[in-house]
């Protein structure tokens, strides 16, 4: 394949699909889909160039748990990393967080598909949220205390969140968040 550093590969819940990105430089990323039988891939996000936009810059994406589409963060049409879902058939990119002014740092999708937990960087601390993927609204949040969360990730039961938070009390402390 033509294009630049290739990383970030996953693949869909029925294993049928990969997804992966190419990375050109730290403001320029593109998403590509692979049909792991046939071997194909088609670059899911358009060439900056192709329609004079702005070059765009997209995180490790994820697959949604129909395989119809994919969540990732994009700065496409803003100065922040927000999240999105493209739609697999259409390539309909749709913004998740439009009200967070702020960078998605880290996301995760629950093993079932049915949330998202998601760290934005706001003003360099980090707020945890969780939404729902069925209406894309936003549950209750855990209470944290103030800091930088390194990673996060769901267990398989789809209930339990893991993450590491660093704050000025402690330089690091893993927390399980309940999510019921």
């Amino acid at each position: 394949l033509p294009g630049g550093g290739w990383g970030s590969f996953e693949f869909s819940h029925d294993e049928k699909q990969l997804v992966y990105s190419e990375y050109v430089s730290a403001n320029e990323s593109y998403l590509w889909l692979m049909d792991v039988a046939s071997g194909k891939s088609r670059r899911l996000t358009e060439k900056s160039a192709e329609k004079g936009s702005q070059k765009v810059a997209y995180g490790n994406a994820v697959f949604a748990r129909d395989g119809k589409g994919i969540y990732t963060t994009s700065d496409r049409g803003s100065e922040f990393r927000r999240l999105v879902h493209i739609d697999l058939e259409s390539g309909k990119e749709t913004v998740l967080t439009p009200g967070i002014d702020w960078d998605i740092d880290e996301f995760d999708l629950s093993e079932d598909g049915k949330l998202l937990a998601f760290v934005a960087n706001e003003d360099g601390s980090s707020v945890l949220r969780m939404m729902r993927t069925s209406d894309r609204k936003l549950v209750a949040q855990p209470k944290l205390p103030m800091g930088v969360i390194g990673r996060i990730a769901w267990h398989k039961d789809s209930r339990h969140l893991a993450l590491s938070l660093s704050s000025a009390r402690s330089p690091s402390d893993v927390y399980s968040i309940d999510a019921t």
